[in-house]
């Protein structure tokens, strides 16, 4: 017990360290906020249990719930009123931040009667360490020779340690029967700890670092240069990879860089499809279930890699309008298949895999492939390519429907739409970023009235939808620079539109960005309030902020819940406990040989346990007694007096123990002989 307290002690500690190496706090706030916890876990030592126990907690669980409170209240304030420079909302969120999580450790800490509490407090220093993470420069990593390595490596370590103890504690305190063997050792917690050290290390100094948060006046640099052209880095937010995902964000701003990306021929469809995404959030789009793994592509008859719905291994080749060669141009970027309509089949040098059902790579990046495919597109439609999230507002709804009031095919409702948003919405890279919780298309038609393709697509999409027309989001190429036979794909020409649902499984293309009006270029620096909406920070914040008050209610229930169990126990008459006990009793029975029939007495039961225990039933006089008691219980009306009821409780719970290791080993014994 000395060990556990001590080790969350550690850990806390280094925590609020890497806070005041981060310069999150004051060096005279850090120093008292580790002596706090010093005196926390003394107090732990001190009053483990009993009437001092109860009083630390009396007087430190009121201290976390505000605490609570607080860091869930002060990230919304601080979030809302933080200036339009990032730097700004970093700085404020940390030093606001990190007072409250080191009152809410101390107090945590104080409180703390049982192992999950101190488990809290593990969590808790978690919260700290990487909020110290989360505020450092861009592209930076922890120096471990400085105050904040240190810190950060102590914390770790102590952090492991007191997690393999809560565990090692946890174990003992369950009854033996319930699991057997010996648990991990110290040699297990030392190539734990070691292993985990040295792998971090790896990490830090060999594999490449997010950009993360970018801080003082690297941060107005990049933004100012980094808008996505030729040259230009990963932080204009938008690049011609996020056209190939079956993702796209709505909220990504920027320009596009003009690398040669792949080579098509000249008489080709302008459109070159990538994915179709079928899932409307308010904020972007994405598939229609999460892709969490990919499958290979099978080959058809001929050899060639059969890209169809359902398609298997050996299928005749499928029909196509079209034979085109595409040649890959950038090995660097990530390219799926490219198709000018409906992909049927690819003849490649190469395994194909599949993310979803239509989205098609390579392992090979740059390796040239043949594409066939159909103009005419066919695919089931589902009730996902007409259903819109409840966020969506009902401006937006009522604009569909009036849009579409005098159009009587689907044909004409695109049509009235497309003029719709060519007549009042504007074509601009650089539009204003919807503000947080709005939704994106919402914000397109009624707020800014300016966007770029993918919120041309959403728009029509989502008004046809609203009127019960299927729609889903295509990405990838439009139009290229003619080049001999060929025409070749640049990074900027990469595109989003529409796919339409024209009646039974039939879809068909649209783009209506095609003829949209080019709004006036805007002088000087982006808004930078749309930066700091877009900004990861922010969400993390609300984030956490939902993380603080969601425990804090469950902790609440939890509590509630066991303080009336526990009085519903105290107030259980003897008999209801007799009885519950019998009941665990025939629980680790079930199942086995020695199971009571349904036709069986109690009595019974005790001389069938009695006949065909392995080994004896050992004191069985106690047995036989308890299970009497039972019998009583059930079928007499009579009380039963409280110390031949105590006798019987604990007969009973000392026969379950055995029973479940006794089942135990007959189930492993029928599973030896089965094979």
């Amino acid at each position: 017990m000395v060990l556990l307290p001590a080790g969350a002690a550690m850990t806390a500690s280094a925590a609020i360290g890497c806070l005041g190496a981060r310069g999150l706090m004051p060096v005279p706030a850090v120093v008292a906020a580790v002596l706090l916890i010093a005196a926390a876990a003394w107090a732990v030592l001190r009053w483990p249990a009993g009437p001092g126990a109860a009083r630390r907690r009396a007087a430190a669980q009121p201290v976390v719930a505000v605490s609570m409170l607080l860091i869930a209240v002060l990230a919304l304030v601080r979030v809302r009123s933080a200036g339009s420079v990032p730097a700004e909302l970093v700085h404020r969120i940390g030093t606001t931040l990190s007072f409250p999580l080191a009152v809410m450790l101390v107090a945590q800490l104080g409180s703390a009667v049982s192992l999950r509490e101190l488990g809290v407090v593990l969590v808790g220093s978690l919260l700290c360490v990487l909020l110290s993470l989360g505020t450092m420069p861009g592209g930076t990593s922890p120096d471990l020779v400085s105050g904040f390595g240190l810190c950060l490596l102590v914390g770790w370590s102590a952090g492991l340690v007191t997690l393999f103890l809560l565990h090692r504690a946890s174990e003992r305190a369950r009854a033996p029967h319930l699991l057997g063997g010996r648990g991990p050792g110290l040699g297990v917690l030392a190539a734990l700890l070691s292993g985990s050290v040295l792998l971090g290390l790896a990490a830090i100094h060999l594999l490449p670092h997010p950009a993360g948060v970018r801080v003082g006046a690297e941060a107005q640099g990049a933004q100012s240069t980094g808008s996505g052209q030729p040259g230009a880095g990963a932080d204009g937010g938008r690049s011609p990879e996020s056209y190939f995902l079956p993702s796209m964000d709505l909220q990504a701003r920027g320009s596009l860089p003009t690398t040669r990306v792949a080579a098509v021929p000249l008489d080709s469809p302008a459109l070159w499809g990538s994915t179709a995404m079928v899932r409307y959030s308010g904020r972007g789009w994405g598939p229609a279930d999460a892709i969490h793994t990919t499958s290979s592509v099978p080959r058809d008859a001929v050899g060639d890699a059969d890209l169809r719905r359902g398609a298997v291994p050996g299928l005749a080749p499928g029909a196509a309008s079209r034979s085109d060669a595409v040649r890959v141009l950038d090995p660097a970027a990530f390219l799926p298949l490219l198709a000018p309509g409906q992909p049927v089949s690819v003849q490649i040098d190469d395994e194909v895999q599949a993310a979803g059902t239509s989205l098609f790579y390579t392992s090979a990046l740059a390796r040239p492939y043949v594409m066939r495919s159909n103009g005419v597109i066919r695919d089931p439609v589902t009730a996902v390519d007409t259903s819109l999230p409840s966020s969506v507002p009902t401006r937006v709804l009522d604009l569909a429907r009036r849009l579409t009031r005098d159009a009587p095919t689907t044909q004409a409702k695109v049509t009235a739409i497309e003029a719709y948003l060519h007549a009042h919405e504007r074509y601009r890279l650089d539009s204003p970023v919807p503000a947080e919780g709005a939704d994106a298309v919402d914000d397109f038609l009624f707020v800014s009235h300016q966007g770029f393709c993918e919120h041309f697509a959403s728009a029509e999409a989502v008004l046809l939808r609203a009127v019960g027309v299927p729609a889903r989001l295509v990405t990838g190429f439009s139009g290229g620079i003619p080049e001999g036979d060929e025409r070749v794909l640049l990074g900027s020409d990469a595109h989003a539109w529409v796919q339409v649902g024209v009646g039974g499984d039939q879809w068909v293309w649209t783009d209506p960005t095609a003829g949209a009006t080019l709004a006036a270029d805007r002088n000087g620096a982006a808004d930078a309030w749309a930066f700091l909406r877009a900004d990861a920070l922010l969400i993390g914040a609300l984030l956490l902020a939902a993380v603080v008050l969601t425990a804090v209610v469950l902790l609440g229930v939890r509590r509630g819940r066991a303080r009336r169990a526990a009085a519903l126990a105290r107030r259980a008459p003897l008999a209801a406990k007799v009885l519950a006990a019998f009941a665990a009793l025939e629980a680790a029975l079930a199942g086995s040989r020695f199971a009571r029939p349904p036709d069986a007495s109690v009595l019974e039961l005790e001389r069938a346990l009695r006949s065909s225990w392995p080994g004896g039933l050992a004191e069985h006089e106690q047995v036989a007694a308890a299970l009497a008691v039972v019998q009583r219980v059930l079928y007499d009306g009579r009380p039963v007096a409280e110390r031949e009821a105590g006798q019987a409780i604990a007969a009973l719970e000392a026969l379950t123990m055995r029973a479940v290791e006794v089942v135990r080993v007959e189930r492993q014994r029928r599973v030896r002989l089965s094979r």
